[in-house]
């Protein structure tokens, strides 16, 4: 019956073939999808390793049916072997390609005739290379396995640990000559490599102690594969955050919190932020029909007529496509000012984009009104615009109509 070591160290052995399997696929799919060829180092890396550790899952379940360990052949331990060689030959193709300029194809020629001689060792004599702890008691513990001191594969591993070590130190160097996320990107694939190094040597030192044993497994996907995942995808583009357009209900209780009058009431008593013009101007209003409401187009148009010189604000509310270009063509020719109320919807508005450009053909200063940068047309993002305030309408307003001003001063 197996011990608690027994048990720890065998569900391990199959958590680790599960979760390395899940990451994997994990790593192709993201690979294949984002196109990045890195990615899948570590997720070949994974199925090799993994690969290595299933003639233990073998043993495990063995026991729980037949109650004995299994009988390991040369063949077994060549499995075990050829799949820890190649995550290991992976794994230096992979730090060959991010910290080397030259002599890539010598490292990697290098140590796969490295691995064909681990192989080459274990066919003719596997006692000499890999040794396997049986449990004094059949089907108690697990049959370990662990590299002896008089061991040559001991020696094979150094180069490999003392490249990889190499690799880290190189990473960790090139870090340190850059800022921001592509520093924390080439420490976290250093991180990978240290760990993998790490756990490497952890692991033959305490092949004995079930349960610890058991945990660095866990950890390992956690310490190697997780940083090399975060090091190895291209930085995120920030999302710029879309604003949204306040409720009525938001609206008034603001209002009623900073103690601002109705935003019904006219201005007439309000004086403007600049000189009035020595003329009558009249302003063309340009925006979606579904940002009617949202933009309070007939609150604005009434609290601008209040001004002194503005002689009319005109703008459509109907729907037929046809009625839009006759209203325009009738018009936008005689007006001095064009508002364009900037939104997504009118970003998709084509009566709009008709509306813009045909001011922006005849010569129509167009002042841009929007409440998120985002929706102003590019190529007039470079124009003085009025920022919406949702909770201040008259002083918006007020902004307005100072743009205004100065657009038809300086057409003048």
């Amino acid at each position: 019956m197996l011990s608690f070591d027994g048990w720890s160290v065998g569900i391990a052995y199959c958590l680790k073939i599960l979760i390395d399997t899940i990451y994997s696929i994990f790593f192709i799919v993201k690979a294949k999808k984002n196109k990045i060829s890195m990615l899948y180092f570590p997720a070949f890396m994974m199925i090799a390793y993994l690969l290595a550790y299933i003639p233990y899952v073998f043993d495990f379940f063995n026991i729980l049916i037949n109650g004995m360990n299994i009988q390991f052949s040369k063949l077994i331990l060549l499995w075990i072997i050829s799949g820890e060689n190649m995550s290991a030959v992976l794994g230096l193709c992979l730090g060959s390609k991010l910290c080397l300029s030259k002599y890539k194809k010598f490292v990697i020629i290098f140590f796969f005739i490295f691995s064909i001689i681990t192989e080459i060792i274990v066919i003719i004599h596997p006692s000499a290379g890999f040794v396997l702890d049986f449990p004094s008691s059949p089907g108690e513990n697990l049959i370990k396995p662990y590299i002896p001191f008089s061991s040559p594969l001991l020696y094979l591993a150094i180069p490999y640990i003392l490249v990889n070590s190499y690799y880290v130190f190189i990473l960790v160097l090139k870090s340190y000559k850059l800022k921001g996320k592509i520093r924390m990107k080439y420490l976290s694939i250093a991180l990978g490599f240290f760990s993998g190094n790490l756990f490497f040597i952890l692991i033959s030192v305490t092949y004995n102690v079930g349960f610890l044993y058991a945990v660095l497994f866990y950890l390992t996907g956690l310490m190697v594969w997780l940083p090399l995942y975060y090091g190895l995808t291209p930085v995120r583009e920030k999302k710029i955050k879309q604003k949204k357009t306040p409720s009525d209900d938001e609206l008034k209780f603001v209002s009623y919190l900073m103690k601002k009058p109705s935003s019904n009431q006219h201005l007439t008593d309000e004086a403007p932020l600049i000189k009035e013009p020595n003329r009558e101007i009249l302003v063309f209003a340009s925006y979606s029909s579904k940002d009617s409401k949202i933009y309070k187009i007939q609150n604005i148009a009434e609290k601008l007529k209040a001004y002194q010189g503005i002689k009319d604000v005109l703008f459509y509310e109907g729907e037929s496509i046809d009625n839009i270009i006759k209203y325009m063509n009738d018009n936008l020719g005689q007006c001095d000012a064009f508002l364009l109320f900037c939104s997504q919807n009118a970003l998709s508005s084509v009566p709009v984009e008709k509306e813009w450009t045909a001011a922006e053909a005849m010569g129509v200063p167009i002042i841009p009104i929007f409440f998120d940068l985002k929706h102003v047309p590019p190529l007039l993002q470079s124009r003085l615009g009025v920022e919406y305030d949702f909770y201040n309408l008259d002083q918006t307003v007020k902004e307005i109509y100072s743009s205004i001003v100065k657009k038809c001063v300086e057409r003048d």
